[in-house]
């Protein structure tokens, strides 16, 4: 099946049509993208959840809409965790620990708290998110995996990729550069330990995810 997120909230243009957007199928939000929204503060605008915003997430926790951290602001992220009690995920983001600072990248104690309430975490497979001043490798895949997964546990990440982020092979990996190519980071997984650590090819590729997205009530 098809489970249909959107990336920034601002078509839903106020917390009373959450219920259309969910009777069409909509089961997972982000608030914001990088400039942020009507909502919240993004990973390039500063700010927390706006007024409108604290509205909007009580109208997503009582349609069970899941929530999407991937470009929340620090402060944002904050709100949410202080004003939902529900699942949070981050779709596609990897480890502050790993990379220059920027609030586009998780901090490992944001990568507990999604823990904590039961979350996921996608790996993002842009090449700036995973490598400075140089091209990214499988390597950098693996190690961005294997620090969340420690954190986070073997059995809340996966593959969140971006490919569909608007950028080109070039800013890709120098390993993976399609869809045809993720058996390969499924090997590297494994030779680094990933599966000997309790992970699974199968839920990296899809089953943690949709684990999460099952037991968080959002698909009732």
């Amino acid at each position: 099946g098809i489970v249909l997120l959107m990336e920034c909230a601002d078509p839903i243009r106020s917390p009373d049509e959450v219920a259309w957007w969910h009777a069409r199928g909509l089961r997972v939000v982000g608030m914001s993208w990088g400039h942020g929204s009507r909502y919240a503060g993004g990973n390039a605008r500063a700010g927390g959840i706006s007024q409108l915003g604290r509205r909007f997430v009580e109208a997503l926790d009582a349609h069970r809409i899941l929530h999407d951290a991937s470009h929340l602001s620090r402060a944002a992220f904050d709100d949410l965790l202080a004003l939902s009690p529900r699942t949070v995920i981050a779709s596609h983001s990897n480890a502050q620990a790993l990379l220059r600072e920027s609030e586009r990248h998780l901090t490992d104690a944001q990568i507990a708290a999604i823990r904590d309430r039961g979350g996921w975490i996608g790996l993002n497979l842009y090449g700036r998110f995973l490598a400075h001043e140089r091209r990214a490798t499988l390597d950098d895949c693996v190690a961005q995996t294997m620090h969340v997964a420690r954190i986070a546990g073997f059995d809340r990440v996966g593959l969140g990729s971006d490919l569909d982020g608007g950028f080109g092979r070039a800013e890709l990996p120098a390993d993976i550069q399609s869809p045809t190519d993720y058996a390969r980071l499924l090997d590297g997984l494994e030779r680094a330990g990933f599966m000997a650590s309790g992970g699974t090819r199968a839920g990296f590729a899809h089953g943690n995810l949709g684990r999460v997205v099952d037991s968080s009530g959002c698909l009732s």
